[in-house]
């Protein structure tokens, strides 16, 4: 079970609390107690589910505990529903619950920036659909290549005139500014959401591109892996939710890390039986 899958708040806020106290300093049952203005016995209770918090308790220990955002009306959409005692209402708060699940479980949930808007998505397409253009753009972020941009067309196996009109391209969509004596990104982090209609093209061409690298690429250079197997789409959610969650943390130190290479990360999790 995690914070997800919780049937009951209690539940959910348990594991954040037990989850935040691996990390959190200072942060422990009693305190947690306090900040909620109940004693420690009680709370005991409560992650027994023997006992209730209040709204505005739970709004404490929701602060207490760092549970903002999408996480935080799941919380109190949670309470909700545990506590009420009309099946109406429980039947629209379960819908409330699932739709909030699935927004969880999409990538942009959990990525701070770059996230392309549908106000964008449009005059960006021609640098999404294609993926020579993302790398060169990302490439520049490196300081030897900036000094020497041709550099990065023996890189990727593309000649001069192509990598200048590349180069044009992200200048003309203010991603770059060549106006200096080495270009200087203006703008990078750039993520395009399922949602957009340039997508699903996106998505075949970028992994096109990656097979590509691949194939040419020593086999012990990069990490690597593919399984297959079988589970309830219960199972299926879950490992979507570690892997997202990898990915928040893998943000935030990429964020902070020197440009030194580039590399490229997919993930892929997806159904091979039933219907598409």
């Amino acid at each position: 079970m995690n914070f997800w899958h919780a049937d009951d708040y209690r539940a959910a806020l348990k594991f954040r609390t037990d989850e935040r106290k691996l990390y959190v300093s200072g942060l422990t049952y009693a305190a947690l107690a306090a900040t909620c203005k109940v004693d420690k016995a009680y709370l005991s209770r409560v992650f027994r589910q023997e006992a209730d918090l209040s709204q505005d308790q739970l709004y404490l220990a929701a602060n207490c505990l760092g549970v903002a955002g999408l996480e935080r009306e799941f919380l109190f959409t949670l309470h909700a529903y545990s506590r009420s005692a009309l099946a109406e209402r429980r039947n629209e708060l379960r819908s409330v619950l699932e739709s909030l699940r699935r927004r969880a479980l999409e990538t942009q949930q959990h990525i701070t920036t770059g996230v392309v808007g549908p106000d964008e998505d449009t005059v960006l397409a021609p640098y999404f659909l294609d993926p020579n253009a993302q790398l060169v753009h990302i490439f520049l972020t490196l300081d030897r290549f900036r000094s020497t941009p041709e550099a990065i067309g023996d890189e990727l196996g593309i000649g001069k005139e192509r990598l200048h009109a590349i180069l044009e391209l992200l200048r003309r969509l203010g991603l770059i500014d060549l106006s200096t004596k080495t270009p200087r990104v203006a703008r990078d982090s750039l993520y395009l959401p399922p949602s957009s209609a340039y997508y699903p093209a996106y998505r075949a061409l970028a992994r096109q591109r990656a097979l590509e690298r691949m194939q040419a690429s020593d086999p012990n250079d990069g990490y690597f892996f593919s399984a297959v197997f079988s589970a309830t789409p219960v199972e299926e959610r879950a490992i979507r939710q570690r892997l997202l969650e990898v990915l928040t943390a893998s943000e935030a130190e990429i964020k902070e890390a020197p440009a030194e290479e580039v590399y490229q990360l997919s993930l892929d999790l997806f159904r091979w039986s039933g219907r598409a």
